[in-house]
């Protein structure tokens, strides 16, 4: 994968109580062979596949989510789940987004890269964590598997 850009500005929030304590849950859920992407680290060389795929922090910083979350996908096993714990974009109570596009430091919707990527949301919880500088920063805690015959939609 490419180098990634520095274009978020959450370390602050990814050094907090809420998120380290979402990390270590996560890490005890993981199953598998797992390869974890965090925050500023440089991404490394993927080799084979894993059964599941932690991208913590990670989204802001790179241009292309989309891009580098099929990168991640093309690692992922059939039935391997890919776990999201990332700075997104504030919606709505119905999970509208109240802007289009990417936001303040290279935030975006989340659950909507996701599906760009080819994956299906399975679990999805929005929250905020708080910030020195700012109001709070809204985060998204998302897993997401490769679609099944039973999770498509009919028609």
């Amino acid at each position: 994968m490419a180098e990634a850009k520095r274009t978020g500005h959450f370390r602050d929030e990814l050094r907090s109580d809420e998120f380290t304590s979402r990390v270590e849950r996560i890490r005890v859920a993981a199953r598998g062979r797992t390869v974890e992407l965090n925050g500023w680290e440089p991404v490394p060389e993927l080799h084979g596949s894993y059964d599941t795929v932690l991208s913590l922090g990670r989204l802001p910083n790179e241009g292309d989510p989309v891009r580098y979350l099929q990168q991640l996908v093309a690692h992922l096993e059939p039935s391997g789940v890919l776990w999201a714990l990332e700075p997104t974009i504030r919606t709505r109570r119905r999970g509208r987004r109240l802007r289009f596009g990417r936001i303040r430091n290279g935030a975006t919707d989340v659950p909507a890269e996701l599906r760009a990527a080819g994956l299906f949301v399975t679990d999805l919880d929005r929250f905020v964590l708080p910030s020195a500088h700012r109001a709070g920063t809204p985060f998204v805690e998302a897993v997401a598997r490769f679609p099944t015959d039973a999770a498509q939609p009919d028609g």
